[in-house]
């Protein structure tokens, strides 16, 4: 009986022997692999390859990259929010997303501002957002940007802003009828349609009345609104 016994507690203890060794493999695979992923994270395959730019229009996919200042270290290194911050510090930049697209790829997509007005300074000129932020300074302003003139001096922050503020207002189709702006103050603007008409908006009050009481008007195609008063308008016909 105590032979009988003994042989068989000797096979219950080599299979609990051999039961903890698989647990033991298991347990050091199990431990194991965040080291074989941070080791691979680390391997020269895993290095940043390239800088995929998207999203440019007026600025150049090379501008950016520059400022990206990504590297071509591990991909794991790369602080995306970094990267992004420094995009968006670009002038004409509005706001930029940076991802990583793996195995070797650093994606910077960035959405630009679009210039609405070009305010003349000697010989440069400066193009200006919706928001009124200063988008690029250029040599001469594109076609479809209106032109806003002040007379002999440079125009105010205010002035820009209020002319701006009006464009703002405007619904997009109109907008994109607006071609001269003139401003001799922040309460004195008027602009030219595309057909030649001149609208006097005076300063950014009532702003919704005379955005409706233009909107009627137009299908007049008159020389001149006067829209200062928006509930009497004046309006000259061709």
């Amino acid at each position: 009986m105590t032979a009988k016994r003994t042989a068989f507690e000797q096979r219950r203890l080599a299979e609990l022997r051999r039961k903890n060794l698989r647990r033991a493999g298991i347990a050091a695979a199990v431990l194991a692999l965040p080291t074989v992923g941070a080791l691979a994270a680390f391997s020269p395959l895993l290095d940043v390859d390239s800088v995929e730019v998207t999203g440019t229009r007026r600025l150049p996919a090379a501008t950016v990259a520059s400022a990206a200042r990504v590297g071509d270290g591990p991909m794991v290194t790369v602080d995306v929010d970094e990267v992004r911050r420094r995009v968006a510090a670009l002038p004409g930049v509005k706001r930029a997303t940076v991802t990583r697209k793996w195995p070797g790829s650093v994606v910077v997509s960035v959405v630009e501002r679009v210039p609405v007005v070009a305010v003349p300074r000697g010989e440069r000129t400066e193009l200006y957002d919706i928001e009124a932020v200063l988008v690029d300074t250029v040599a001469a302003p594109p076609r479809t940007t209106p032109l806003l003139a002040v007379g002999d001096g440079s125009p105010s922050p205010e002035v820009v802003r209020a002319a701006v503020a009006m464009l703002r207002a405007l619904p997009r189709d109109l907008r994109r009828q607006v071609r001269d702006l003139a401003a001799a103050g922040p309460a004195s603007l008027s602009f030219h349609l595309a057909d030649g008409a001149e609208v006097v908006w005076g300063d950014g009050t009532r702003t919704k009345e005379k955005v409706r009481a233009l909107t009627l008007l137009v299908p007049q195609k008159a020389k001149r609104y006067d829209l200062r008063v928006p509930d009497r308008p004046a309006v000259i016909p061709r």
